[in-house]
């Protein structure tokens, strides 16, 4: 991700390794072990000034198994993929302890995980995860508990501002109806140059609206964008899908929300933040 925002070029951990031979592989590992270490020392020595007590990160890995292993761990049920494993580890950055690896079949969503996440979460933890744990009631159990999050805006999320403009039934009070008015996060990026970033504040997000959040945007240069779409045609093809004009749209940004104050971490500062996710993506790679 810093490669993108930065350079506006995209690596995957799997391109990288497959231009490596062992010697580089071995090499690279050092390299990002000696970092993760300096890194903890750094955030331990400021750890009195943190805000957060805790800052986890979550992230899930698969293996396909032999096919003997079947009846315990199952597979997607291709010929090739009869029996797989999947491990949910989660990791303090703050401490550089691992808090949990626990292992289902290769079948498990990650968003089941959410109930055992749940349970590990405490007051002023910071929680980063990708989208295959996003839930709003999950953001919402988060936010309750005193706890922190920053997290990938999914597609399709609906989003509300409190309408200024109300209407009113004769007796003064309010239609429920008029309280909020949906906002378009397309439209509000069509005046955005590339690398532009914004904020919203006070976004609810979801039908109940029982959540309220800061949302960031950043608006990709098109070099990025069309990387990303291209991507998400090579996914389609095989079926011989196709892509619409929204999410084409939804590509050129990307949209975090966080219950965290602009007080402790600022708008240019949310993007760096989330990025501390690679470092569980890489070891559980």
């Amino acid at each position: 991700m810093r490669l993108v925002a930065n350079y506006g070029k995209s690596l995957s951990p799997q391109a990288l390794n497959d231009r490596f031979n062992n010697e580089a592989v071995e090499f690279m590992q050092k390299i990002f072990n000696d970092m993760i270490l300096n890194q903890n020392e750094t955030l331990k020595g400021h750890r009195d000034s943190l805000t957060f007590k805790r800052i986890l990160l979550n992230d899930a890995t698969g293996y396909s198994l032999p096919n003997k292993f079947c009846d315990e761990y199952k597979g997607s049920g291709g010929s090739s993929s009869k029996s797989a494993i999947k491990i949910q580890l989660q990791y303090d950055l703050l401490s550089g302890n691992f808090l949990c690896c626990d292992f289902f079949s290769g079948t498990v969503n990650d968003f089941n995980y959410l109930d055992l996440m749940d349970a590990q979460a405490k007051p002023k933890d910071l929680r980063l995860a990708d989208l295959g744990y996003y839930k709003i009631d999950y953001l919402k159990e988060i936010d309750l508990k005193g706890a922190f999050y920053i997290s990938k805006l999914k597609s399709g999320t609906s989003l509300y501002e409190k309408n200024p403009d109300v209407k009113r039934r004769k007796d003064g009070s309010i239609i429920k109806s008029s309280e909020y008015k949906k906002i378009d996060i397309l439209e509000i990026i069509k005046p955005l140059s590339d690398g532009e970033i914004i904020e919203l504040k006070d976004i609810y997000i979801g039908s109940k609206k029982e959540l309220k959040n800061r949302l960031i945007i950043t608006k990709l240069s098109e070099e990025n964008k069309m990387k990303r779409v291209e991507k998400q045609l090579d996914a389609v093809r095989p079926n011989r899908g196709k892509i619409n004009d929204r999410n084409i749209a939804r590509t050129s940004i990307n949209a975090y929300i966080s219950n965290i104050s602009e007080y402790v971490v600022t708008t240019e500062q949310i993007h760096d933040i989330y990025s501390l996710i690679w470092g569980i993506m890489l070891i559980s790679a």
